[in-house]
């Protein structure tokens, strides 16, 4: 199983194809047709992207709710709403269009992790693609 692991990338080179918005596995595929068209197939080494649709629905939940949610409830939370309201309603619309920019990268991140995470766990994908736990 060595050649195995060896063969498949590694976590930081998968995240930065998710990044990048390329194959996890082979990083020279594109993921999207358009801006957030995904491919069904990476159209250079065949990888299937989604067994499910929802499957990186688990990923997109956490990222999304950790840089959007989040900075939203501590601003409330420290008062940033009472103290300057301009500035809480700016900080919003800055937070919404990083959220709108963003989401080609955010959803090929989240891609990438489920790969890595049918790799790892065994889940989906040929043996030679597994990586031992």
């Amino acid at each position: 199983m060595q050649a195995s692991a060896a063969r498949s990338p590694g976590l930081r080179a998968i995240v930065l194809r998710g990044l990048a918005k390329r194959c996890a596995r082979c990083g020279r595929g594109p993921l999207y047709t358009r801006w957030i068209d995904l491919y069904q197939r990476c159209p250079r080494c065949g990888l299937l992207y989604l067994e499910n649709q929802g499957d990186p629905w688990f990923f997109q939940l956490l990222i999304d709710r950790a840089l959007f949610i989040l900075p939203i409830i501590a601003a409330l939370f420290f008062g940033l709403h009472r103290s300057s309201p301009a500035l809480f309603v700016v900080f919003c619309v800055v937070l919404v269009a990083v959220f709108f920019v963003t989401t080609p990268h955010r959803y090929g991140l989240c891609v990438a992790l489920d790969y890595y995470s049918r790799l790892r766990f065994g889940s989906q994908g040929p043996p030679e693609d597994r990586v031992d736990a």
